[in-house]
């Protein structure tokens, strides 16, 4: 009879190991995994979100370093116009003293032997 007892007593023991201790250890397991796998998700989904955040951060500061180089050159430009213009403005303004000085002026002074004028002081 005792042998009959340790072989119930085995069986039970086998039986609870098989029926309850190995499902409760497969289903911690399984629960491990899923949690692993829920924070690798987790944690690529937030490395995806700094990504684009910074993607975003890192375009609109390129977009307004575009804006602000095209707005000095468009500056530099309108500028550079200007002091064109300037240049041109001053060689007329000099073509037109030219003018007037040879064309004008210096034959009325000619003509009234006009010598004592400040153009035409001698150097002593």
């Amino acid at each position: 009879m005792i042998l009959d007892e340790v072989i119930q007593i085995t069986n039970r023991r086998v039986n609870a190991i098989e029926h309850v201790i190995i499902p409760k250890i497969e289903n911690t397991i399984s629960y491990i995994i899923s949690e692993l796998d829920e924070g690798d998700r987790e944690d690529f989904f937030r490395f995806l979100i700094y990504l684009s955040i910074y993607l975003f951060i890192f375009f609109f500061f390129c977009c307004c370093i575009d804006l602000v180089l095209n707005f000095i050159k468009n500056r530099l430009k309108k500028i550079q116009d200007k002091k064109k213009r300037e240049k041109a403005a001053e060689e007329k303004a000099l073509g037109l003293i030219f003018y007037y000085y040879f064309f004008f002026f210096f034959p009325i002074c000619s003509f009234f032997k006009i010598r004592n004028n400040f153009f035409f002081q001698k150097n002593s």
